[in-house]
């Protein structure tokens, strides 16, 4: 996890005014969008974790 001195250090003039707290949050929220994503892109290439639902993908794909 990326620490406050070092997201202020990447990027000084956007941080300079924000207070740890709101750096905190922002690094939160990004950290949560990245999971998002890496979620969203391993149901895409692997389908549900759930097997009843892997289950009822594979019946909806053969129903005609």
């Amino acid at each position: 996890m990326l620490s406050i001195e070092k997201i202020r250090r990447i990027d000084p003039k956007s941080t300079k005014n924000l207070t740890d707290e709101e750096i905190e949050a922002i690094r939160k929220s990004f950290y949560e969008f990245g999971q998002l994503m890496f979620d969203d892109w391993h149901l895409q290439k692997f389908g549900p974790k759930s097997p009843v639902g892997s289950l009822t993908n594979k019946l909806d794909e053969n129903t005609i």
